[in-house]
């Protein structure tokens, strides 16, 4: 890869979107950095991974600190020759702050966005494995997996552009997809992106500790990228309002199936 070629890559998906195990296949790439998502202070681990360590509220001035940082890392990762991976959950960046920051630094770097989506009936079905979503509070309903997360992934889409990726479609034919991303970012294609080695016990994100190491369990012992192809039609919802959430997010969700459609 040349030097001028693309070395920051953003990735953003709505919860369960199978965005941290696309983050857990590229960062085996050579030369890789990556950060983890949640507002708050980065901080370096063992070369490999800078992730978040405290939560702070949406006001400027922490903003300000927190894209003044992340500006220095991206720098770092420039001069020292790094592919720079940032995860972001999309929900998190909806304040008006942060989409004028992050379109400030998509205009003052060569950035690369990649966009997950998921079908909502899916995304609850992955959820509901983790913990019983049906009894979940309203809210958690509300803001952690649908509407509000569907709707801001498709104004960051508009804001910032960049590549659309289904998740049903990287589940059903992982090389396929992640021959099409590397493509997208001017990476060659490496077989670690399907069949990585085990994942470093040291290195898990302090985030995903202080989240609870339950969602992040099937990313954790993952050591390949496997072939899934899930039936949504089988996926029961006995809850009215999740089922009004889902039915609220599918437009969503088939506005990238759109995008994604013109992109092939």
């Amino acid at each position: 890869m040349e030097t001028d070629s693309y070395r920051i890559i953003m990735v953003f998906g709505h919860a369960r979107a199978l965005g941290n195990i696309l983050i857990r296949s590229l960062a085996n790439l050579e030369n890789t950095m990556t950060i983890y998502h949640k507002v708050g202070e980065y901080y370096l681990k063992k070369k490999k991974y800078i992730q978040l360590t405290e939560d702070i509220n949406n006001e400027e001035d922490n903003l300000d600190k927190r894209f003044t940082e992340l500006e220095k890392i991206i720098l770092f990762a420039t001069e020292n020759n790094k592919i720079l991976i940032i995860k972001e959950l999309p929900h998190a960046l909806a304040d008006e702050i942060s989409l004028n920051y992050l379109s400030l630094l998509n205009s003052k770097y060569k950035i690369k966005n990649i966009f997950l989506a998921r079908n909502p009936k899916a995304t609850y079905n992955s959820m509901n494995k983790v913990l019983n979503y049906t009894d979940a509070p309203t809210e958690l309903k509300k803001d952690r997996i649908l509407q509000r997360s569907y709707e801001s992934l498709m104004n960051l889409y508009d804001l910032i552009k960049g590549l659309v990726v289904i998740t049903e479609d990287l589940q059903a034919d992982p090389e396929k997809k992640l021959r099409e991303i590397c493509n997208f970012l001017d990476i060659e294609y490496n077989d670690c992106l399907v069949k990585f080695k085990p994942f470093d016990i040291d290195s898990i994100p302090e985030i995903w500790h202080k989240l609870g190491l339950e969602w992040f369990e099937q990313v954790i012992n993952s050591t390949e990228f496997k072939v899934s192809n899930t039936n949504i039609d089988s996926i029961i919802i006995n809850d009215e309002f999740l089922q009004e959430r889902i039915d609220n997010a599918l437009p969503y969700y088939n506005y990238f199936i759109g995008i994604n459609k013109e992109q092939i």
